[in-house]
C-alpha cells in the first residue's frame, strides 16, 4: 500500500506526515494499516464514476471518465474534471461591465462531491455517481443518512459523522471548514435563483441534484443561447426558436442583440448562417 498522493499532499499543506501523524489519524493500528488507510492510499479500489447524458433517458452518452485513487486525488480530480462541463455565461446588462457566471455554483459542486465523499457507506459496494444532463447535475452516494438524523436536519446544518476519520483528515486538509455547513452552502448559493437544488433519500442511497442557475439577469434569453453554444459549438435562428419557444422574429432579434454587444458572431449567409462565441 502507497500512499504517494497523500505525502505529496500533506507536504503541500505544510503538514507533517510520519508514522506519529498516521497514527494519530487512524491510518496505523499498531503496525497495521486500517479502512481508513486504504481509502486514502494510491491503491483504494472504490471510485467516483461521471457520466455526461443527451437526455434523462440516459439512452445517450456524451462522455465518461472514472476517477481511482486516493479519495483526496479524487475528489481534486472530479473538481478539475467538471470544468469542463460547466460553461460559463456572460450577462450583459447594459453597463460597460459584463458579468460571468458558472452554470453550476461552483461551490455547491464543491459541497455536494464533499458531502458524498465524507458521509457515504464505505461497507456497500459500490461508486459515487456523477451524472450531467442539460439542465441539472445529480451526485449520488451509498448509504443514506445517519439514522439520529432527517432531512429537516442537515438543511439546518446538523451533522453526524458515519466517517469521523476521514471528516478528520479532509479537515486537517482545510478542504472542509468546519462540520454540518455543506447543505447550507449548497441552498446558499441558489437564494437568487428560482430552481432550487432536491435531496432524494432512500435508506441506502442520497442524492442530491443541482438544477443549472437561471439567472434574473440572463431572463432575456442571453445566457441560455450560449449556453447552447458552449454544448454544440454553434447555433441557428432556428434553434433559438426551438429552444426557446420563441418567434422567428424575437429570435432573430435576440441574436442581432448580441452580435451588436460582441456576445457572439455571425458566420455564413442566408440558409446556412450560423452563431459561435465571439
Amino acid at each position: 500500500m502507497t500512499f504517494d498522493y497523500l505525502h505529496r499532499i500533506f507536504k503541500d499543506s505544510g503538514i507533517q506526515f510520519g508514522e506519529e501523524q498516521k497514527r494519530s489519524l487512524g491510518i496505523l493500528d499498531g503496525e497495521s494499516y486500517t479502512n481508513l488507510a486504504h481509502l486514502l492510499s494510491d491503491q483504494c479500489s472504490i471510485g467516483i464514476k461521471f457520466a455526461s447524458y443527451k437526455d434523462e433517458s440516459k439512452t445517450i452518452i456524451r462522455g465518461r471518465h472514472e476517477f481511482e485513487g486516493s479519495l483526496l486525488k479524487q475528489f481534486e480530480d472530479v473538481m478539475e474534471y467538471m470544468k469542463m462541463y460547466n460553461p460559463v455565461t456572460t450577462i450583459v446588462d447594459g453597463s460597460p461591465r459584463h458579468k460571468d457566471i458558472r452554470k453550476y455554483p461552483e461551490v455547491a459542486i464543491r459541497e455536494a462531491v464533499l458531502n458524498a465523499i465524507v458521509h457515504r457507506d464505505y461497507s456497500i459496494n459500490g461508486s459515487i455517481l456523477v451524472s450531467v444532463f442539460d439542465d441539472h447535475m445529480e451526485v449520488t452516494s451509498l448509504g443514506g443518512l445517519n439514522k439520529d438524523l432527517g432531512q429537516d436536519d442537515i438543511m439546518l446544518g446538523i451533522s453526524s459523522l458515519r466517517n469521523p476519520k476521514l471528516a478528520a483528515v479532509f479537515y486537517r486538509l482545510d478542504m472542509i471548514e468546519s462540520y454540518g455547513t455543506g447543505m447550507p452552502k449548497i441552498m446558499g448559493c441558489y437564494r437568487a435563483s428560482q430552481s432550487k437544488p432536491i435531496i432524494e433519500l432512500s435508506t441506502n442511497v442520497f442524492k442530491i441534484t443541482l438544477p443549472g442557475i437561471e439567472s434574473e439577469e440572463g431572463s432575456d434569453g442571453y445566457g441560455r443561447i450560449l449556453r447552447i453554444i458552449d454544448r454544440n459549438g454553434s447555433i441557428k435562428r432556428k434553434d433559438v426558436e426551438e429552444e426557446l419557444g420563441v418567434s422567428r422574429a424575437k429570435a432573430n432579434i435576440l441574436l442581432q442583440d448580441m452580435v451588436e454587444k460582441g456576445l457572439i458572431i455571425r458566420e455564413g449567409s442566408a440558409r446556412s448562417t450560423s452563431y459561435k462565441r465571439a
